[in-house]
Parts: structure tokens; sequence; C-alpha cells
């Protein structure tokens, strides 16, 4: 026996009706998940490219950054937003990907590495179900969007690239954390934590205070970006302001009271026309009055 005690039609609609919200469920959990990884206001490849040139002067080693992991919030209404210095010089916002930039003019033994390369996830396309479609280093034309001559996958060839790095170049920067923590997931303490691993003898050096210095100026693009925001900001307030004027005026305004009609002093002509309505209203009642 099936188990199933109700007729054989109701079965197979409640069959029907299971398989449709489940398949309703998986739509929406895509949808949730694509929704999950919002894009950003993007710049040209060229101001990305030469952010990294500019940074890649002041130093004599190997930068080495990581992007968020996507595992910094547990929440499931938890939206991805890069790691700022990460976008800043990649202009790349999705999880997952590390990026190495070379001092320039250094030689060394830096075989199979060229002065910049970004580091991305392989693809998974059992994932992409669920968080949507993600770049890789095997997606056609990858070079070409994320604006890097080299584009290798971050699990395989990160660890080893630093780990070759380590003997050439004796100082690595990188965000080194804050003395005292200022909240929130600890990104630049893993970084330095798996650093000190895959490259112990390396001494870490901070690169923040040069970001932070470059970000001081603003490119044409982010100030176009600033002026839209600040203007959609400004036309949000307005509204909000215009709303509440109106609501308080509304609540602090007394209530007029309800009067009389202004009405016109008689003439002389209305009072006749009053008066000869009385008159035949008068024989009216005479006429039909009972004798």
């Amino acid at each position: 026996m099936s188990g199933c005690l109700w007729p054989v039609r109701w079965c197979g609609l409640l069959n029907s009706a299971r398989r449709a919200l489940g398949g309703l469920l998986c739509v929406v959990c895509c949808v949730a998940g694509v929704q999950a990884q919002e894009r950003r206001e993007r710049e040209p490849n060229s101001v990305y490219a030469e952010r990294r040139a500019k940074l890649g002067v002041q130093v004599d080693g190997p930068i080495i950054l990581w992007g968020f992991t996507g595992r910094e919030e547990v929440s499931q209404a938890y939206v991805f937003a890069q790691e700022e210095n990460f976008y800043y010089l990649t202009g790349h916002n999705e999880e997952g990907a590390g990026l190495i930039i070379l001092p320039a003019g250094q030689k060394g033994d830096v075989a199979n590495v060229l002065h910049e390369t970004l580091f991305l996830p392989a693809k998974n396309p059992q994932k992409e179900k669920w968080n949507g479609v993600r770049m890789s280093p095997s997606d056609p034309g990858i070079e070409a969007r994320t604006g890097f001559v080299v584009v290798k996958p971050f699990e395989s060839d990160f660890r080893s690239v630093v780990e070759n790095l380590a003997k050439t170049f004796p100082n690595f920067y990188t965000i080194l954390p804050y003395q005292k923590e200022l909240g929130g997931y600890p990104h630049e303490k893993a970084v330095v934590d798996w650093l000190q691993l895959a490259a112990p003898q390396a001494k870490l050096k901070d690169i923040r205070t040069q970001i932070n210095t470059l970000r001081q100026i603003k490119s044409p693009g982010e100030i176009a970006f600033l002026k839209q925001a600040c203007t959609t900001t400004g036309s949000r307030a307005r509204s909000k302001t215009a709303t509440s004027s109106f609501s308080t005026l509304a609540r602090n305004t007394p209530a007029t009271p309800r009067t009389s009609p202004a009405r016109c002093p008689p003439t002389a002509s209305s009072r006749r026309a009053s008066a000869k309505s009385m008159t035949s209203s008068s024989e009216r009642k005479t006429r039909h009055s009972p004798l």
C-alpha cells in the first residue's frame, strides 16, 4: 500500500501541489541569492590599473591583499559588499578574491608572476545555483572584464605564488590590523595570520597609509558618483521634509468653527415677495380648512 488514505485523485493533486511549492521555494531562494550580490558603481578598468601602478612605485616588496570572503556575516539578509580598499584597487565586488601587486622596477625570481595578478575562485556551477553566477579564471574574456592581464584560481595558486615570492622579497605589504579592534569581523587579522603561516620568514609592513593617501584625491568618476548620491539624497530629504511640514501644519492648524452663511439684508422687492408668499399661503389654508 502507498500509505495514502485519500482517493487517488486527491493524492495526485496533493503531490502536484507539493512539487509546485518546492519549485517555488527553489526559485525564491535562487532569486534571493542573486539579489544578495549587489552591483556597485564601477569606473573604467584603466582607473583601477592607474591606482595599482601608483601604489607599486611606493613599495620594495609585494602587496598582498584579500577581498572579503562572503562569510563575514551569518544573517540570511546579508548583502555582500566588497572590502573598501580592495574594491578601490580592483573594482571587483565578488567574494573570495585575492590581489598581488609587485613593486615597480624590481627584478627577481618571480616566474609565472607578472606585475599584478588577480585571483578568483574557480567555477562552481553547483554553488552558483544558490548564489548566482560569479566570475572565474576560466571565463572567456575574463582579462578584459577585470582589467588584469593575468587572472588565476585563488584556491590552487594563491598560496604557491606567495611562497615563491617569499624566496625573493624579504618584505611583504598588506593592511595590518589596528592595535585595538574597532569591532566587526577581523578581516585584516585573518589575512595577517594566513601570511605568517604561508611566508613566516617575510616581514609584514602596513600599506594602509599609502592607500589612504591615494583615496584622498578623488577621480572624476568618484566625483560624479558623489554628486549623484548627493542629488538623490537631497531629493529624498526635500520630499520627506515637505511631507513632514504638511503633516505638522495639519496637526497645528486649529479647526475652523462652523458658522452660518452670511445673509444679505432684505430689499424692498424681497420684502414684498415674502409678504405676497405669506398671503398666498394663508389663503390656501383658508380654502382647505374644514367647516
